[in-house]
């Protein structure tokens, strides 16, 4: 089990801002709410304008269908890590949305992950 430092005070959505301590690769993880943030990375604008040229590519937000079809051949067998890398890119957008627009973030999950989330 990960220790957990105690929540910084409320913010102004109303959930609490917890660091995650236990992490390896990236510093400054924090938990908010049902979501785990973590801070900007130097791939972060790189992201911004990949999805921003998926767009593009296929006239429709991005993961278009044919984004969605590719993503799912290339991770076929491995749902866990399709979705974990969709988590990831979710992260980096809603990143990006906040601060372009820091009043208006829009929520990304059924975008992002809603459409690949495992069929049982």
């Amino acid at each position: 089990m990960r220790d957990r430092a105690e929540p910084s005070p409320q913010l102004p959505g109303g959930d609490a801002e917890q660091p995650l301590a236990g992490g390896r690769l990236t510093a400054g993880v924090v938990r908010v709410g049902d979501t785990v943030r973590r801070p900007a990375s130097p791939a972060s604008g790189f992201v911004a304008r990949l999805l921003a040229h998926l767009a593009g590519v296929c006239g429709a937000e991005w993961p278009c269908q044919p984004a969605r079809l590719s993503l799912l051949v290339e991770y076929r067998g491995d749902r866990t890590g399709l979705l974990l890398y969709l988590g990831g890119l979710m992260t980096e957008a809603g990143e990006q949305l906040a601060r372009l627009n820091p009043d208006h973030v829009p929520d990304l999950h059924h975008r992002f992950l809603g459409w690949a989330r495992a069929r049982g």
